[in-house]
């Protein structure tokens, strides 16, 4: 078996694009999320429209051998664009440095506009979010942001943070979901993990 499970026949020059999604049992999560950030990107409307087409149509099939992968929409500089699913591997190291050192150097196929990891922190009783106030947020960040404000949280929307000086640090990730930082751990972001895996269970029912 390959690692990788095409879903779409369309050929791919050199990828300049890469967004990667969770799944969970066939699903994937955060759908509506992931789209309208996808349409923020400014592509061209018959790629939107290919992209929703093959999620709503050739998912369930495409992602029988991996139903709890990655769905990897890559896209070259000529807007021709492929779909496939890669094995889920969760993050190894999980420490301040190393969360700190992965958003700071992302992967250079993420978009730039949206950014599909947040590092976001928790500080003075107020939630901090690395990014502008008017800034599209990717799937699982607008996700979170809309938590916080069902919790009634305090949010803050900030470039630039010290997160030595945090009391909780969490990755928010489109692909990892809420992942805290293993040495600036605490009740909120543990909150956060748990709700993270409450969604992958309830696409399961």
């Amino acid at each position: 078996m390959s690692d990788a499970q095409n879903i779409s026949e369309f050929s791919l020059g050199e990828a300049v694009l890469e967004l990667r999604w969770r799944l969970a049992y066939g699903t994937l999560l955060l759908k509506n999320r992931h789209l309208r950030s996808l349409r923020a990107l400014d592509l061209p409307d018959g790629l939107l429209s290919w992209a929703h087409q093959h999620i709503e149509w050739t998912l369930p099939e495409g992602s029988a051998y991996d139903p709890m992968g990655v769905l990897r929409l890559r896209i070259d500089d000529e807007f021709h664009a492929q779909m496939d699913i890669v094995a889920y591997e969760e993050l190894q190291d999980t420490s301040l440095a190393s969360l700190i050192k992965r958003v700071e150097k992302p992967n250079p196929l993420a978009p730039k506009t949206i950014k599909a990891e947040l590092l976001w922190a928790y500080a003075n009783d107020e939630v901090l979010i690395p990014a502008e106030k008017d800034e599209v947020l990717s799937g699982a960040n607008s996700l979170a942001t809309d938590l916080f404000k069902t919790l009634k949280m305090p949010l803050s929307f900030k470039k630039a943070i010290d997160y030595e000086l945090c009391d909780e640090v969490f990755l928010v990730s489109d692909e990892f979901g809420f992942v805290s930082a293993s040495d600036k751990s605490g009740a909120l972001s543990e909150q956060l993990s748990e709700r993270w895996e409450k969604l992958i269970r309830s696409a399961r029912e």
